[in-house]
């Protein structure tokens, strides 16, 4: 049986991280991704929740150059 290769990781953030990185409230950011204009949220656990680092950064970077973030189409 050959090996598999090895798949990249993608980090992710929890909620007090994605606050920080955001600027926004729990509920704020509930609302944004509700409307598809924030990433969505992943599901890690029971009880548990978090957000990919790269697609919240990427949500950053199009807002500090003035544009309205929107989720992929293929998600």
């Amino acid at each position: 049986m050959k090996p598999r290769p090895a798949t990249p990781l993608r980090p992710v953030i929890r909620e007090a991280r994605c606050a920080e990185m955001s600027g926004l409230d729990r509920w704020s950011r509930r609302r944004l991704e509700a409307e598809g204009r924030f990433p969505r949220r992943i599901k890690i656990g029971k009880r548990s929740v978090a957000w990919f680092l790269d697609e919240v950064a990427a949500w950053q970077e199009t807002l500090a150059r003035g544009e309205e973030w929107r989720e992929p189409a293929d998600v």
